[in-house]
């Protein structure tokens, strides 16, 4: 009975030594895996953190380069800004050394090619406005002596140009360099009008007269009528340089009858609405 309660003890210790021992395996295996899940952890986190890093300095990387890249341009750009203006300042003082009188009559000859030399009849009128007595008031005197002598389609082609240079002497860039960015006003070159004399910006005997005169950016100037006249004249001017009157073909002349038909119908109806006899 001793001996079998010695060997039952023993099985039973045996049992329990062996079920201790694999607590303690799979204890072990536990603690290697959790140990192994924190280093792939800690080298996930790594490997992040290295990864941000990179892509942060790829990020900075590109910026310093976009904006290196955009600084040499905006230095091109002054740079080609710089010798633009050298070069204008040289042909401007290239055509001043030639004269008044040749500035002058450069001024009406590129204004009669505008689409070719709007550049040199810009360049003209540049100079006449900073050089008033040389080359402004005989370049305006000369105009209204033409504006006083020339008729018929011929004036109305004269009227046509000066117009067409007024917009080039308009433009923004034009403006801020013979007043300044900051002006509050612009340099006015054409016809004087009526409300240009009721504001006070002209005399009564420049009116209908060209010059050159400084007026207000704001606010907006009174718009005169339109002479009609002048409009079609335009038109008939255009037309002119595109259909030769000698000689036009069958679909000009569908275009002209059609024109004209439609031009007088339209006009018939404004004067009937007018009650214009």
């Amino acid at each position: 009975m001793k001996n079998q309660n010695d060997k039952t003890r023993k099985t039973v210790e045996a049992e329990a030594k062996k079920e201790a021992r694999a607590k303690q395996a799979e204890a072990k295996r536990q603690a290697t895996i959790k140990k192994a899940k924190e280093e792939a952890k800690e080298a996930q986190r790594v490997a992040d953190e290295t990864a941000k890093a990179e892509a942060k300095k790829q990020k900075e990387a590109e910026a310093k380069a976009k904006q290196e890249a955009k600084e040499a341009k905006e230095l091109r750009a002054i740079e080609e800004a710089n010798k633009q203006a050298r070069e204008l300042a040289d042909e401007e003082q290239a055509l001043l050394s030639k004269g008044a009188d040749v500035v002058i009559a450069t001024f009406f000859e590129a204004s009669e090619a505008m689409g070719k030399e709007s550049r040199t009849a810009t360049l003209t009128m540049k100079l006449a406005w900073k050089n008033p007595e040389e080359i402004g008031q005989p370049l305006i005197q000369e105009a209204n002596e033409k504006l006083a002598t020339l008729g018929g389609n011929t004036l109305k082609r004269f009227k046509s140009e000066i117009r067409a240079t007024q917009r080039l002497f308009n433009k923004k860039e034009i403006q801020d360099e013979l007043l300044g960015e900051d002006r509050e006003s612009r340099v006015y070159f054409g016809m004087g009008k009526k409300p240009m004399l009721n504001n006070g910006l002209i005399e009564e005997s420049q009116v209908n007269q060209y010059l050159f005169c400084e007026i207000p950016v704001d606010p907006e100037p009174e718009k005169e009528l339109e002479d009609l006249s002048e409009i079609i004249g335009d038109w008939i001017e255009k037309m002119r340089e595109q259909i030769p009157c000698t000689n036009p073909n069958e679909v000009q002349m569908k275009f002209l009858e059609e024109s004209f038909n439609n031009g007088i119908a339209t006009i018939n109806f404004e004067k009937k609405r007018y009650k214009i006899k």
